[in-house]
């Protein structure tokens, strides 16, 4: 063995171990974790077992799946050496990753299917704040773009320009700051025109933005990497680079990012899907994606200062980062403005900023059942038509299934327009069926009656009554009374809505009325905010920032369904006695 592939053997056993101890301390409790990195240390180790014994390093037996490819674990670690940190306390410094930023290279990097391709395809990292991750998203772009023997194509998209320049300059610092021959000379590499190039390979590293108009049509990536995500507004830019990976058969998607305020965003619906690959008790695998969740398990951990490392795993690694968050903490806890943001920031936690929301998002999920048979069942329908030029929505309350749904129309000819504006996926929506399009630009009352009448006969249903807002609906309410259903006039107002609202919340927080996790009723909860007058409530749709719709329509509907009670047959022969009949008829 020569000296070369002896140093390979040696480091990469030392890297290795260094990983693994790592992913045990966590799983074990030595290092303190949140329940989903823990998820993610148990799933490494868990991978490990999968692999024969006796695995040389960079060779798979076939009736291997993966593999874990210890020589390019020593490949990127002598790479992230080369560098200097840019700036902080240890600016100047050379750069000797941490076992948490290890642990992540390792497994983006090392981990090997049978061909000797990368097993992930894509990968989602949230942190806190302050812990190192444009660092490290600069050592993985430089390193997947030079250590090739293929012309790469690296972008780094923020939604912003500042956003993705802002990994970009790090990039280039770091270069220029090298250590070693191979960045010495700018003959090796350049950073002209907004674009880093590798001559050797002729690789690139380019900065995308929704600001600059560049939305990556046209690239093929073999990298993407998409930072401070919880940023974008739309998915455009993502689904541009997706659309150019195809033609790469190992191609990657990284999504980095702090947490946000917009429950609604691409980038908490990712969120939401990574995390379920972290929970043990969801049955959702995907052995092409890797996950890295550092969050607090709790809001009661936000004011315990030793479980803020679940989020800071480099901050709170070192005196002067525990001390600087603290005093982060300490300005913020007597201003709730400040508060969110450090909560989201700092301590790694989604939240909702809206004032005064109506339904808490844990809760409203905790609510969710599987679609049940409504065949045959009794209903209540809540109507809000309040504009025939949006969007537009039926409520449906089953009050002996304890289950609420609902269905909204929208006019063709504004789908793209609300799209953009919105911010949300409706046409998505309308092949799922929670929508239903109509032709041109206005809502024809007699389409959404005709699907209601159609439904209604599909399902067998029996309505109760058919609830809706007077003020929007005349015209409505007479034709639904002509085609034989009963209306019932809600008065939108503090003095009639508060009760029922109060108490339809109530109901959800309490697991007695559940949904079957609507993504357009879930759009309409995040987005719903209340006024609240001496103690009483409603909706405020003024103050909601988007659609609420489908959820005032179930309102309605909960207004009459909430004093429900089912009718019992009545039999006068269990009163008819002898004595009953004698003193009936003397």
């Amino acid at each position: 063995m020569d000296s070369l592939e002896k140093f390979y053997q040696e480091e990469g056993d030392r890297l290795f171990n260094i990983i693994v101890q790592y992913a045990k301390d966590i799983t074990s409790g030595k290092e303190i974790a949140c329940k989903a990195y823990k998820r993610c240390a148990k799933r490494f180790l868990k991978d490990l077992k999968k692999q024969t014994a006796n695995i040389s390093v960079g060779f798979s037996k076939k009736e291997v799946p993966i593999y874990f490819d210890k020589k390019e674990l020593v490949r990127v670690n002598e790479w992230a050496k080369l560098f200097r940190h840019v700036k902080g306390v240890l600016a100047g410094q050379p750069i000797h990753l941490t076992p948490f930023q290890l642990f992540i290279v390792g497994n983006i990097f090392c981990w090997k299917k049978e061909n000797g391709k990368r097993r992930y395809k894509k990968v989602y990292i949230q942190v806190a704040r302050k812990n190192a991750k444009t660092q490290l998203l600069a050592i993985i772009s430089s390193y997947f773009a030079f250590n090739s023997n293929q012309m790469e194509e690296i972008y780094i998209a923020g939604w912003g320009r500042d956003q993705s320049d802002k990994c970009f300059k790090e990039t280039v610092a770091q270069l220029k700051g090298a250590e070693g021959e191979i960045f010495k000379y700018q003959s090796n590499w350049d950073d002209s025109y907004h674009k880093i190039t590798f001559h050797r390979n002729g690789s690139s590293i380019i900065p995308l933005s929704k600001e600059a108009r560049k939305t990556g049509d046209g690239s093929n990536p073999s990298l993407a990497i998409i930072d401070e995500y919880h940023c974008h507004e739309t998915n455009e830019i993502v689904d541009s680079l997706t659309s150019g990976d195809v033609a790469r058969d190992d191609a990657l998607m990284v999504f980095i990012t702090t947490p946000g305020f917009n429950l609604n965003s691409p980038c908490y619906k990712e969120y939401e899907y990574a995390r379920s690959l972290l929970d043990e008790d969801t049955l959702i695998e995907n052995d092409e994606y890797f996950a890295v969740i550092m969050e607090l398990d709790s809001k009661e951990e936000i004011d315990d200062p030793n479980a803020w490392i679940k989020s800071n795993p480099i901050v709170c690694s070192y005196s002067e980062g525990q001390s600087n968050l603290y005093l982060k903490y300490t300005e913020a806890v007597d201003d709730p403005t400040k508060l969110r943001s450090f909560i989201t920031k700092n301590l790694g936690m989604w939240i909702d900023a809206k004032d005064k929301k109506f339904i808490n998002n844990e809760k409203w999920k905790n609510a969710k059942v599987n679609m049940p048979d409504i065949t045959g069942q009794r209903v209540y329908i809540g109507t809000d038509l309040s504009n025939k030029i949006d969007l537009c929505s039926h409520g449906f309350e089953f009050p002996d299934l304890n289950f609420v749904m609902q269905h909204s129309f929208l006019p063709e000819d504004i789908l793209f327009q609300k799209i953009k504006k919105d911010k949300v996926p409706y046409d998505l929506w309308i092949k799922q069926g929670y929508i239903t399009k109509i032709d041109g630009a206005v809502i024809d009352d007699n389409v959404v009656i005709g699907w209601l009448e159609d439904f209604c006969k599909d399902y067998e249903l029996s309505v109760q009554e058919v609830c809706f807002d007077p003020w929007s609906a005349r015209q409505y309410a007479i034709e639904m009374e002509n085609r034989g259903f009963t209306m019932v006039e809600i008065r939108q107002g503090l003095k009639t809505l508060s009760e029922p609202t109060k108490d339809f919340r109530e109901r959800i927080y309490k697991n007695e009325l559940h949904h079957a996790g609507d993504p357009v009723l879930q759009f309409a909860v995040n987005n719903a905010v209340t006024r609240d007058t001496n103690g009483n409530i409603m909706i405020d749709k003024d103050k909601s920032e988007q659609k609420i719709d489908p959820l005032a329509a179930l309102i309605n509907a909960h207004c009459r369904a909430m004093f429900d009670k089912p009718k019992e047959d009545f039999d006068p022969n269990v009163y008819a006695d002898a004595d009953f009949l004698k003193k009936l008829w003397g």
